[in-house]
């Protein structure tokens, strides 16, 4: 009975393998129970008595535009425990539609850290509808919008 020799080549390839798996890879024996904290020598309940209680909402960057300095104020409007955040109140309910269409991409602390003129909110609009995938707004809820962003959150005031 003659062998094929590529069989023969493939069996001797395929022991080589096994045999520098079998050399190279680690059996380990001594493995710690990772669920057993205990000798990691750390006090994790004093570690988290330490940390604070209540998140902090420190603004670190500007995710509408990187290349605008955001400075931080520590007279801030947002607050977590409002129904909208802390966005101000006006007559026409406004507040509402800026919270349901903003929230839909991000949270309501970047709109009320931006301090843009009327020109960049109209701006910054028309790049989120075109490059950020933001749903058109109708014309009348637009020009709301505008209206409210201008007078709370702009540089001109």
């Amino acid at each position: 009975m003659k062998l094929n020799p590529a069989i023969i080549v493939l069996s001797f390839l395929f022991a080589l393998m096994i045999g520098f798996m079998w050399v190279i890879y680690p059996r380990y024996t001594d493995i710690p129970d990772v669920t057993d904290l205990k000798h990691r020598n750390v006090d994790f309940v004093a570690l988290a008595d330490e940390w604070r209680k209540t998140p902090s909402y420190i603004v670190t960057f500007n995710a509408l535009d990187p290349s605008y300095e955001v400075t931080t104020s520590t007279n801030s409007l947002f607050d977590p425990s409002d129904d909208y955040f802390g966005l101000p109140r006006d007559n026409q309910k406004t507040f509402e539609l800026v919270e349901a269409y903003c929230t839909a991409c991000h949270s309501l602390s970047i709109v009320m850290q931006q301090k843009a003129t009327p020109e960049r909110w109209e701006e910054l609009l028309d790049w989120m509808e075109k490059k950020q995938g933001m749903q058109k707004l109708p014309p009348e809820d637009e020009m709301l919008i505008l209206e409210y962003l201008s007078t709370h959150f702009s540089s001109s005031q």
